[in-house]
């Protein structure tokens, strides 16, 4: 992973958590809806770093905390998301 790992292999728990985000973050797109319209959520990166925040850091286990530092990851994503990188990642 570029963003997140750059100088360090990731590990087989953090493989399967990210994986398990990603699983969970296209769940989440695939069955909500925003507005009176019930318009779907439209799945870009800063979409997927509001689910981590507000959904799926809640979910995690504590040993899945233990093993995924996700402040660590929304942060790193913050310049694609919300900084000068947004236009890059969000089409």
């Amino acid at each position: 992973s570029y963003i997140w790992k750059v100088r360090e292999p990731m590990l087989p728990a953090e493989n399967a958590i990210l994986r398990k985000s990603v699983i969970g973050f296209y769940d989440y797109v695939n069955n909500s809806s925003i507005g009176e319209k019930h318009e779907r959520i439209f799945p870009t990166l800063i979409t997927y770093r509001a689910y981590l925040k507000e959904v799926f850091s809640k979910r995690m286990t504590e040993f899945e905390k233990q093993k995924f530092e996700i402040e660590e990851l929304l942060l790193l994503l913050d310049p694609y998301t919300d900084g000068e990188l947004s236009f890059l990642l969000n089409a």
